[in-house]
């Protein structure tokens, strides 16, 4: 063991503290200095106590080692404040873990004395590779309740930590940290399971546009199965510069191989103010028809010109990308809905957007809104695809927004680790049970025979057909629909209006409605406008998929406590025991795979061949899945070399770089990661994250459907009606915009709302809330001239 304490200091070092196995450092590297000791693994037992580490190449390197062990740094300071000693004209990371199990970080303070410029690198503070590390305050006074910590700092730097994970069983929680100034304060790649909770991300500066750097506070690129809580990220710009790129939160790619990764996650009760963008959704965090996926929940957003941004590589593939369809829940439940709290867009001109959108259908459900309610929970500056809408639950949802009660902090938990057991297996048996309904609904209970029957029916079978399709209604899948829409010679385009009419599932569908775009038969305005209305309101089906989703993002937060509880714990003998009993509870696919990297790491290679195997079978692959399941298991093999030679990951041969670089380059999934992590480890290989920014223009409120007829008289449309949470009201004008108001009267003749117009066809998104039962009149009014009314009926 190696202990260092007693305010010792060490500086000016080539490298301040080492563990390695035998043979010499190969200090011939150069820059790639902390890339040494790929012989035997390493040894021995850190433990560093009120230490100075300053101006040293690289502070500490800890190497592999076959063992499990923890190295501690406890209340050290790493500090960068003089130029850099020659040889050398850069300075290495501070800390680097290669490969390493475990390392507690505690109460420390990683720093330069530099700001950022193009032409000076800043170094990065802890850089991780394929290890597992926890970064937690310390408490100073423990007797009188822990009320004075110390928390670890990272100040102007290029990152504050960046973690390159190569398998799922290597994951890190960082709490109660600061971010000061720095490129990026925090950056993982492939990691599953983190917790980043109550840490702060501060001075989050802008972009150096001419070098197109960006700035961010954390970075999950790839990553899924996380705990994102409590967290505040702030930049101090203020006005709307053009050019200003500070980001809050990025999240690239959670959902990357769905085949893989099926499970919901979730960013929870975090603050950004004054950023560029608070939180900027990437790529494909949602699985194929958006039920899974990303939310966004009970973050409060301040002053940002993008509150939250969804942003694609591929327009072409909106329905693949983005991020969960539903955000929030669909329960009877104060803390059901999405509860985040937006930008409040009219006290800062020119704010492009609270909610920008350029992946596939988004239906926001938020809690009731007040008149002039103070919290601005519903987004007003939203763009295409993004439906605010009440939860259409039973009785009448009556919740309007309470920060504590609505979104309460979800990692206290007085109950331990016992409570969390209990909600995973509770939250495990709803989703049994509502999958298992869900099942048997959607179709009649069989997708594939359901749409052979309808792919070969022909015409004189049109009424049987349709039949069965409006008793099957409303839950009909997407196959099914669209199967029934190209099926022109059996459907007519009055009993196609019918079918997608009775699933409101259908006006959310890119695939149907290009589909009903397809016709040659062609459906008219009015037609469309009926299966419209499905936009505005969750149908059955839908409802059911979004309580699943619901159910399983709990048991996935309880999963994560448990992982994290079981990673860190230094008492249990066999935590890994533990956490394969849990993963099997989970039911995930993805839980195989992690399952099988806890064997190989055991020496237990016979299960971890046989749960291979099994998989495909088990799951029902087709031969895109197959093909990524087999380069997956190509990947763990080679994991399975390094084991058996007695080597680390990041000692490969060059036989073995060839391979990762193979994996790489054939893997749409996580295998391709994690090769692609090995090789920034052993290989330098050329990868940066991507940002892809929104596009800077502001964004109206729209739908995705709108009458193409000219606006020849004077239209209004009120649906459900009768009505129950809310009401819908389409609006076509031929009027002057800026004197025609919708107004709302009781059957007494009280005025009770009036609406203005913002567009010649607009819908009005109207909560009923504070409405009793009753006969209403809605009027659609020019300069006081009555244009045409309708009569509402609220049933509650």
């Amino acid at each position: 063991m190696t202990l260092i304490r007693n305010n010792a200091i060490i500086e000016n070092a080539i490298v301040g503290v080492m563990t390695m196995g035998e043979g010499e450092p190969d200090y011939e590297h150069g820059e790639d200095l902390w890339r040494i000791s790929r012989g035997e693994p390493a040894g021995g037992i850190v433990r560093v106590y009120n230490t100075t580490f300053r101006n040293n190449y690289i502070c500490a390197i800890i190497n592999p080692y076959a063992e499990r062990k923890t190295d501690l740094f406890d209340q050290s300071t790493f500090v960068t404040d003089d130029d850099i000693f020659l040889p050398y004209y850069e300075y290495g990371p501070c800390v680097v873990l290669n490969d390493v199990n475990t390392v507690h970080f505690q109460g420390c303070t990683f720093t330069t004395d530099q700001d950022y410029s193009p032409n000076q690198r800043l170094r990065t503070g802890i850089l991780s590779y394929n290890s597992m590390f926890f970064v937690d305050a310390v408490c100073l006074n423990p007797t009188e309740g822990c009320t004075q910590i110390r928390k670890n700092e990272f100040i102007n730097l290029v990152y504050g930590i960046k973690d390159l994970a190569f398998s799922p069983t290597r994951t890190f929680r960082v709490d109660q940290a600061t971010f000061d100034g720095n490129v990026t304060g925090l950056y993982a790649s492939g990691v599953s399971d983190a917790r980043i909770t109550r840490n702060e991300f501060l001075h989050i500066n802008a972009a150096d546009t001419l070098n197109q750097e960006i700035f961010g506070g954390l970075y999950l690129d790839y990553c899924h199965l996380y705990q994102v809580e409590d967290n505040y990220f702030h930049s101090d710009f203020t006005g709307i510069p053009t050019t200003l790129r500070s980001i809050g939160l990025v999240i690239n790619n959670s959902n990357v191989g769905t085949e893989y990764l099926d499970e919901p996650d979730i960013i929870y009760n975090n603050t950004f103010e004054r950023l560029s963008i608070g939180t900027l959704a990437q790529n494909k965090n949602r699985n194929h028809d958006g039920v899974k996926g990303l939310t966004i929940k009970c973050n409060d957003y301040f002053s940002n010109k993008y509150d939250i941004a969804v942003t694609i590589w591929n327009p072409q593939l909106t329905n693949d990308l983005g991020i969960k369809k539903t955000q929030g829940d669909n329960q009877y439940d104060i803390k059901a809905p999405a509860g985040n709290r937006f930008t409040i867009v009219h006290m800062h001109p020119g704010y492009p957007a609270n909610y920008y959108n350029e992946g596939g259908q988004i239906d926001y459900l938020h809690h009731v809104v007040e008149t002039n309610d103070p919290p601005n929970i519903l987004p007003d500056y939203i763009s295409n695809s993004v439906t605010p809408m009440l939860p259409s639950t039973t009785p009448s949802y009556p919740f309007t927004y309470n920060k504590t009660l609505c979104c309460p902090s979800t990692f206290y938990s007085s109950g331990g680790i016992g409570e969390e057991r209990n909600k995973m297996f509770i939250a495990g048996n709803k989703v049994d049970s509502v999958a298992t309904l869900l099942s048997l609904l959607t179709d009649g209970g069989n997708t594939e025979q359901l749409n052979s029957d309808i792919l070969s029916s022909t015409s004189i079978q049109s009424i049987e057909i349709y039949n069965n399709l409006i008793t099957k209604s409303p839950y009909l899948s997407d196959t099914v629909m669209v199967s029934s829409v190209k099926q022109e010679n059996v459907l007519t385009s009055g009993m196609i209006t019918e079918i997608l009419s009775s699933n409101p599932q259908a006006a959310k569908s890119d695939n149907v409605l290009d589909e009903v775009q397809n016709r040659i038969n062609s459906l008219d305005e009015d037609q469309m406008g009926q299966i419209m209305e499905g936009l505005y309101y969750l149908g059955a089906k839908e409802t059911l998929e979004v309580n699943l989703s619901g159910y399983e993002t709990d048991r996935c937060k309880a999963l994560n406590q448990l992982i994290q509880y079981y990673s860190s714990d230094t008492i249990v003998l066999n935590p890994t025991d533990s956490i394969i009993f849990f993963l099997e509870e989970s039911g995930y696919l993805w839980s195989k795979y992690h399952k099988s990297f806890i064997f190989g790491e055991k020496g237990n290679f016979q299960d971890q061949e046989a749960l291979l195997n099994e998989i495909p079978d088990q799951y029902h692959f087709n031969q895109n899945t197959q093909e990524q399941h087999d380069i997956f298991t190509d990947y763990i093999t080679l994991c399975k070399d390094y084991y058996l030679s007695g080597k680390s990951m990041i000692q490969p041969d060059s036989s073995q770089i060839q391979e990762l670089y193979a994996i790489n380059a054939s893997s749409s999934g996580m295998a391709g990661v994690y090769a692609r992590n090995a090789l920034m480890a052993v290989n330098n290989y050329p990868y940066k994250e991507p940002y892809l920014l929104p596009k800077d223009e502001p964004k109206e409120t729209k739908v995705r459907w709108e009458s193409h007829k000219p606006c020849e008289q004077n239209v209004l449309r009120l649906f459900p009606n009768p009505a129950k949470n809310y009401v819908v009201a389409e609006i076509q004008t031929k009027e002057n915009m800026s004197s025609t108001f919708l107004k709302l009267y009781d059957n007494t003749g009280n005025l009770i709302r009036s609406y203005p117009l913002s567009r010649s066809h607009d819908f009005l998104f109207i909560p009923l809330d504070r409405f009793p039962s009753g006969l209403y009149i809605c009027i659609l009014m020019h300069e006081n001239e009555k244009l045409v009314s309708k009569k509402l009926i609220i049933e509650k």
